[in-house]
């Protein structure tokens, strides 16, 4: 889950997250990111885009 505001940069990642995935990247229960941890989400979404894994087959 994804608790902090919303970007133009998220909002491009959403958008190619979605074409791949079918899902928005923030609906993972078991994976969590605060306002805190934006670089990380944002590094995370696009290491999944680029290995076209969902983020919880990666992410720990």
């Amino acid at each position: 889950m994804w608790y902090g505001k919303m970007t133009q940069e998220l909002e491009k990642l959403y958008d190619d997250y979605y074409k791949m995935f079918g899902r928005t990247p923030d609906g993972y229960m078991e994976l969590e990111y605060g306002e805190g941890s934006y670089k990380a989400y944002v590094r995370d979404i696009k290491k999944s885009l680029k290995l076209k894994k969902e983020l919880p087959e990666f992410v720990e």
